[in-house]
């Protein structure tokens, strides 16, 4: 089998960081007033902050506050999702929605966070390697065709809110995913690629390539770089490690191409009704899964406390 190409980047590149509640309280003008550092190494001063809103059916409980008080700090701020093809495309995109609404920031993009290898069943759930199919009470991976539908409609739906659709995930996912025939008609509607890819190098050293097989990205627009135990991230402000990123090009391209992609917080395209989390809870319920339906429960008592 011919091996996948790599593109490596050798220009300029600017750093942002991803954070969820994992990080606890941050000091965002602490953060503006510092630069990242990448194994004792000053690697740049952060620019744009990127903010898990949740992940499958449960809210960050710090999406808001983190959103707002970067922006606020002067940064350039998108999200992200943590997708799980087992839970409903409403419910999450339920809480995009209402993170976003509650926020009322400008976002550059929302990114979709899909990973793991359904070859794969060993992996556990709790793992970020097996994000998008795995249900913790369930021995074989989630069907293919329904984790990748829950995505689509994910897509979609933010599409016609408005909204830049940016997937990140790693080589193995993509892999599987092309290799397969798997590529679905989402790719169609997804503007870039956000791709870990731990490593010393200055340069981003990205997957592209797939052997050809349904590939629809030449490279990764955002290189997570610094992320693993083995190589963290730290900036002044954030207790303990933090993602680095870079964005391929530099300030006046991240300018041009953030813009391009900024909106202002719209509302949930027509059709979307939120109300169908008590739905979904209610059809749960019923058909005796009382553990999917207090979680949903729950999660409708959250987003109502927003």
């Amino acid at each position: 089998m011919r091996r996948a190409a790599i593109d490596k980047y050798r220009g300029e590149t600017v750093i942002g960081i991803d954070v969820s509640h994992w990080q606890g309280e941050i000091d965002w003008p602490a953060v503006a007033r510092s630069e990242a550092f990448f194994e004792g190494e000053s690697v740049g001063p952060v620019r744009y902050v990127i903010v898990r809103t949740g992940d499958g059916k449960d809210l960050d409980e710090r999406a808001v506050r983190n959103l707002v008080a970067a922006h606020q700090a002067g940064f350039k701020v998108a999200v992200y999702h943590f997708v799980r093809g087992f839970h409903s495309a409403e419910v999450q995109l339920a809480i995009i929605f209402e993170v976003l609404r509650n926020a009322g920031v400008p976002v550059g993009f929302v990114a979709l966070d899909v990973e793991g290898r359904p070859d794969n069943p060993r992996t556990p759930d709790v793992d970020e390697s097996s994000g998008l199919w795995y249900h913790p009470d369930r021995a074989a991976p989630v069907d293919t065709a329904q984790a990748l539908g829950v995505l689509e409609r994910m897509a979609r739906t933010l599409v016609d809110a408005g909204h830049r659709v940016v997937v990140y995930s790693g080589q193995s996912w993509h892999f599987y995913v092309a290799q397969k025939g798997l590529v679905p008609t989402w790719v169609e509607i997804v503007t870039d690629l956000w791709c870990p890819w731990y490593t010393r190098g200055r340069d981003p050293r990205i997957p592209v390539g797939l052997d050809g097989k349904g590939a629809p990205w030449r490279y990764a627009k955002i290189h997570q770089f610094a992320g693993s135990k083995k190589l963290p991230g730290r900036v002044e402000g954030i207790a303990g490690a933090v993602d680095l990123n870079r964005f391929r090009g530099d300030e006046d391209e991240l300018e041009r191409w953030w813009g391009a992609g900024a909106r202002e917080t719209l509302p949930a395209p027509a059709g979307f009704d939120r109300r169908r989390i008590a739905d979904l809870a209610a059809e749960a319920k019923e058909g005796g899964d009382l553990s999917a339906a207090d979680g949903l429960a729950q999660l409708d008592g959250e987003l109502s406390a927003l």
